[in-house]
């Protein structure tokens, strides 16, 4: 038993002795991310904005050292060099833009920092677990042995950490029970597990980790595992898709919205499933193996092709979102996917992650990236409508939230709160402006600095027994439950909440307080107005949570409702 401890201890320190050796720098700047991420005098913002560039830097620097492993020196420390200067970059990208203050009002667009971060530091991952630049005979068979290496060692390190920290956790607790003593305080309970779980990581890609095992061996597990859990599991999957198709053709309905995420699902499992089970599936074998690899991507096809009808109907009705570009890139990816595994049978396994890299590398390029693009038609679309209106821009912020409602349709509201929130009040210069001292030269029925002078916090939370006697002709009732409101604009005494692009709904402030301060739940929520497509609706909930300055909500504002509203049968279908 002593023996077999020793064996143990003495392989996690082989292991941190073979990372220490082979890559130094991305072990240096995983310690100094434990450091950062474990010192609790350092604030949560502080953190994440010294940490990010940390991840970064020990992402690059160990793709780097793979890549360059026995080639020249001066490749060696170039890249080093290049990894340690993107770290800067986006560290004084973090600095400046102040991402992590959770402020909405903020001068900078983060959500392009963001995705740009995300998809460099995905595209590391895939350098480092998936290496396509193997050459050889068995270059195939080498990266993808690497590569489930790496995922076992990844998996291994993982759960290293975990026991560490639950034996760390349970010594602690106890110590401080007992003798009013922590024996681990919060910073080794972070810097301990963090360090061990990457230093394990990195140890899975050192040379010896890779010569102890030449050719990972999956098969006499896989075959069983491959035929009667995971081929059915699929299948079965899949035959909801075509089920589901049946239903629509025979309803004459339209797909949900949500089906190109159960699609995205489907068609990564079935990709996985092919790299997992590389083995199983090239020695041919295997009958249901043989088939999997020949009928998988002609069956994947009619979901690929159902999530293209909805993005483009949602594109064309809705407009261009962050999320929607994304979604529709990675179906054209899935389609390329699907061309290639037909005529080549998937035999490069490596290029379903590489081709999803490098457009994401592509994406992430700061002109043509998909933030940039999307700002770009969101602002043309706003100023087109704001135009259309007779409105002299720039229009101030409270102008816009008092007049929008009476000649702005949903939508293009919800392009100016998209645009302020998720990039910044930036993106609405020349649009909107958020100064105190802007003129509008556009003839409004009271003027910006009507209202009350001061900041007020406004907080309702208003109940009631709500009920409807009938739904409208040709209306749909559609129950909302807890529903996230989009907008909330002031007008006088009128609060207008704004439901997708759908419409709105006004109430009066005062029957809102008036329920709000009696709490007896028999008083009716009273709905004096909708616009937009909702003709109507009965609520029985609605909080409101914001700060009033000038006599419009200013800042974040939160707000929700729950009840019944009515919409017109064929638009109820896409809601």
């Amino acid at each position: 038993m002593e023996q077999k401890k020793n064996g143990l201890l003495r392989s996690l320190l082989n292991n941190f002795t073979d990372a220490a050796r082979e890559f130094p720098i991305a072990l240096s700047y995983l310690v100094v991310l434990a450091f950062i991420i474990g010192l609790p005098q350092i604030k949560y913002s502080d953190s994440t904005t010294f940490g990010l560039p940390c991840v970064l830097a020990c992402l690059g620097s160990l793709a780097a050292s793979l890549m360059t492993r026995g080639g020249k020196k001066i490749y060696r420390v170039t890249s080093q060099i290049g990894v340690l200067l993107l770290a800067v970059l986006y560290l004084l990208v973090f600095l400046h833009s102040d991402c992590f203050q959770f402020n909405p009002r903020h001068l900078d667009n983060h959500l392009e920092i963001w995705h740009s971060f995300s998809g460099y530091a995905l595209i590391l991952l895939v350098i480092i677990f998936f290496p396509f630049w193997y050459k050889g005979e068995h270059a195939i068979e080498a990266s993808w042995s690497t590569t489930m290496t790496g995922l076992v060692g990844l998996m291994r390190a993982a759960l290293v950490a975990i026991c560490v920290l639950i034996a760390m956790s349970v010594i602690t607790i106890a110590s401080d029970l007992l003798l009013n003593f922590e024996i681990f305080g919060q910073f080794w309970l972070t810097f301990v597990p963090v360090t061990l779980f990457g230093a394990l990581t990195i140890a899975s890609f050192t040379k010896s980790g890779q010569t102890n095992r030449k050719m990972f061996r999956l098969l006499p597990f896989s075959r069983g595992v491959f035929t009667f859990v995971s081929v059915p599991l699929l299948a079965i999957y899949l035959l909801i898709f075509y089920l589901y198709l049946i239903k629509m053709a025979i309803a004459g309905s339209f797909p949900v919205r949500d089906i190109s995420y159960q699609v995205i699902g489907v068609f990564i499992a079935f990709c996985m499933q092919r790299y997992v089970f590389h083995q199983a599936l090239i020695n041919g074998d295997n009958p249901v193996a043989r088939w999997f690899n020949k009928l998988s991507p002609w069956l994947l096809f009619l979901p690929v092709t159902m999530m293209s009808w909805v993005i483009i109907h949602r594109l064309l009705s809705m407009g261009i979102t962050v999320n929607r570009l994304y979604i529709l890139l990675v179906n054209l990816w899935m389609y390329g996917i699907l061309v290639w595994w037909i005529a080549t049978k998937a035999s490069k396994i490596w290029i379903m992650p590489v081709s999803l890299c490098v457009i994401l590398s592509i994406t992430s390029i700061p002109v043509l990236n998909v933030t940039s693009v999307t700002e770009t038609s969101m602002r043309s679309d706003l100023k087109s409508g704001m135009t259309a209106a007779g409105w002299q821009l720039p229009v101030s912020d409270n102008f816009f939230k008092e007049n929008s409602w009476k000649v702005l349709n949903a939508r293009q509201r919800s392009l100016k709160t998209y645009l302020e929130d998720e990039m910044g009040e930036e993106s609405l210069d020349g649009i909107v402006s958020f100064g105190k001292s802007i003129n509008d030269s556009s003839k409004s029925s009271r003027n910006d600095d009507s209202g009350t002078s001061s900041d007020d916090h406004f907080y309702i939370s208003s109940k009631c027994y709500a009920s409807f006697d009938s739904i409208p002709a040709g209306c749909t009732a559609i129950n909302v439950e807890d529903y996230s409101v989009d907008e909330i604009s002031l007008v006088g005494d009128s609060v207008v909440f704004s439901i997708g692009d759908y419409g709105a709904l006004i109430f009066s402030m005062r029957n809102l307080k008036e329920i709000d301060s009696r709490r007896n739940g028999l008083n009716e929520i009273q709905v004096i107005g909708s616009t937009g497509h909702i003709t109507g609706a009965s609520i029985s909930y609605i909080y409101v949570s914001g700060n009033i300055v000038e006599g419009v909500f200013k800042g974040k504002t939160y707000s929700h409702l729950t009840g019944t509203i009515f919409l017109p049968d064929m638009i109820a279908k896409d809601f």
